[in-house]
């Protein structure tokens, strides 16, 4: 996420289990299972230690970004973390989208995506979604566009040039819904979804 999402470049020695981001101007550097740290070469404790799982680095991203002028805020009600800043924007995932997207937004934030289930022998994936239910949205109106990103490096994302034609909405109960679209992957047994990153939006 540092590097694809946020911008930022990772390295990881396999050997000492020791990952060093370069993001926003610092130079974090951390290994699995300790909870010291080097910022910009100065020794850091955190209160936590990085873990390893599904071949991923997890490390507290408050500890890339603090004292940076990105901001960081915690939505208690929706229960999501909102990153801004600039650069995040331009990120090298973000900006395969760049040029394509023309829609006529009426509420950016209106869906919150929760958690994704990929069914691979039925080359299925659904994604659910949080809204207020006070919303009564056409499926038309509900704008997601997932950019699958797998474990081996590859990537799926339909251009908002060609929209799929293999999803459909159903809304389970007041506030809540799942998207379901067709997706596959070459050798699916031996490959995974890493991360997905979408839009959530109320659309015309």
């Amino acid at each position: 996420m540092a590097e694809d999402i946020l911008g930022g470049k990772v390295t990881y020695n396999a050997a000492n289990k020791t990952a060093a981001v370069d993001l926003l101007g610092r130079n974090v550097t951390a290994t699995i299972g300790s909870p010291e740290i080097s910022v910009n070469g100065e020794p850091m404790t955190m209160d936590t230690v990085p873990i390893m799982k599904s071949n991923a680095m997890f490390l507290p991203i408050s500890i890339l970004l603090k004292d940076t002028d990105a901001k960081m805020e915690w939505d208690t009600k929706r229960g999501l973390l909102k990153l801004r800043h600039d650069s995040f924007t331009e990120s090298p995932v973000l900006m395969k989208f760049k040029g394509q997207d023309l829609a006529q937004v009426i509420d950016a934030n209106a869906f919150d995506l929760i958690s994704f289930d990929w069914d691979q022998k039925e080359e299925s994936l659904d994604i659910y979604a949080m809204y207020e239910s006070s919303l009564s949205p056409a499926s038309r109106q509900i704008d997601f566009n997932p950019l699958i990103i797998y474990s081996k490096g590859t990537y799926s994302v339909n251009p908002y040039s060609k929209p799929s034609m293999f999803y459909k909405v159903k809304i389970t109960s007041p506030g809540n819904l799942v998207y379901t679209r067709n997706i596959d992957t070459i050798d699916a047994d031996k490959d995974y979804i890493k991360y997905i990153t979408s839009v959530g939006r109320l659309i015309k």
